[in-house]
């Protein structure tokens, strides 16, 4: 740093954007100065320049900067619910306006609780949930709710210094859900008694069909609940009748998968570990040529498609049947960007020209010679 002289310091200029027409004017000999009594989250413009005992230097730019921010002071309204299936809602809301928000917008969270079972009457203690949706935005999906049931749901907006006030409950009902059974056919059955057994291969299944499979642990006083999956065998005359289940880290951008045969095909499958619905986002036949394939989801400025993803051999599109994750926060269920691709926990960065906030009254401002 070149102080081409003695006595160094810096002359700290500030007046509130909009509002002051002179500027205040503070010298300090450390690189930050702290104002004390601001308003809330009002922008202010900054000079800094320095000086020493031989005069001062060059003119400084002016930078915009943000005093502290506080909690949201209002709550969303127009909240409503459109009930999709037994088990998934979209919701709907009207956004805050700008100046309640008091702070850099960060999302809205949506809390919901089960109130009522409509099988039997009986109350239940709410539990509450919640799923996070990141950015401006005003409706989302809730998955995985209990069919034939009675919920309260409420949203509320949150920034960097936390969240704001509820919205009044809204309360919806699931409707009963469909008997999987006569859905989707006749269940087969098949005993597994070695305990140290943990795959099965089965044969005589028809090609290009789906089917659910419900694993359960049992004993001699009876048997546990399920956990269930599809799949889908592949097409007649493909070579080999398997299944190979991978998981990926939701911060992974790519995942290989190795030791495929070559000239062959593939149905290929990209699935929530929270499945909804039974739909996966991604699933396509594809016909290797080398030794492995790779699928990519991209969070880069050339975003794919929604629901397609680009692979070695070229790009591999969705379905008309895939998923978009869109519409889905983050919080129990997952966490997805806008282009379906996952993301690991979020955290708000800081935008150019803001400024360190200590309190919803209080701004420090970072100096730079």
């Amino acid at each position: 740093m070149e102080r081409n002289g003695p006595g160094l310091e810096y002359k700290v200029s500030w007046r509130q954007r909009g509002v002051e027409a002179d500027w205040n004017e503070e010298t300090v000999k450390k690189h930050s100065l702290t104002l004390r009594n601001t308003p809330t989250f009002v922008p202010y413009e900054i000079k800094v320049q320095a000086v020493n005992n031989l005069g001062s230097g060059p003119e400084p730019n002016v930078t915009i900067g943000y005093s502290g921010e506080d909690v949201p002071d209002a709550a969303p309204s127009g909240v409503s619910v459109d009930v999709v299936n037994s088990t998934l809602v979209k919701v709907f809301w009207f956004g805050i306006p700008r100046d309640r928000v008091r702070g850099h917008l960060k999302g809205y969270k949506v809390s919901w609780w089960k109130t009522k079972s409509m099988l039997d009457g009986k109350r239940h203690h709410p539990e509450k949930h919640f799923l996070t949706f990141v950015g401006d935005r005003n409706y989302g999906m809730i998955p995985g709710l209990e069919p034939f049931s009675e919920f309260r749901l409420s949203v509320l907006a949150y920034n960097a210094k936390g969240d704001g006030p509820e919205s009044s409950p809204v309360v919806f009902e699931t409707p009963e859900g469909v008997n999987e059974t006569h859905e989707i056919g006749p269940l087969n059955d098949v005993s597994v008694t070695n305990r140290s057994t943990l795959s099965w291969r089965l044969s005589g299944l028809s090609p290009s069909t789906k089917y659910k499979f419900y694993v359960k642990a049992c004993t001699v006083k009876g048997c546990g609940k399920p956990v269930t999956e599809e799949g889908l065998t592949m097409a007649q005359g493909s070579k080999g009748i398997g299944k190979i289940t991978e998981a990926v880290k939701p911060t992974q951008k790519f995942h290989p998968i190795e030791a495929l045969e070559p000239g062959t095909d593939y149905t290929v499958r990209l699935v929530t570990k929270n499945w909804v619905d039974n739909n996966s986002i991604f699933e396509d036949v594809i016909e290797t040529r080398g030794r492995g394939v790779s699928l990519f989801c991209s969070d880069s400025d050339e975003k794919p498609l929604k629901g397609s993803l680009q692979s070695i051999n070229g790009d591999i599109k969705a379905t008309e049947s895939a998923d978009s994750l869109v519409d889905y926060g983050e919080g129990e269920h997952g966490m997805f960007n806008e282009d379906g691709s996952f993301i690991g926990a979020y955290s708000g960065s800081k935008e150019k020209g803001s400024v360190e906030s200590t309190g919803s009254s209080t701004a420090t401002f970072p100096l730079h010679a």
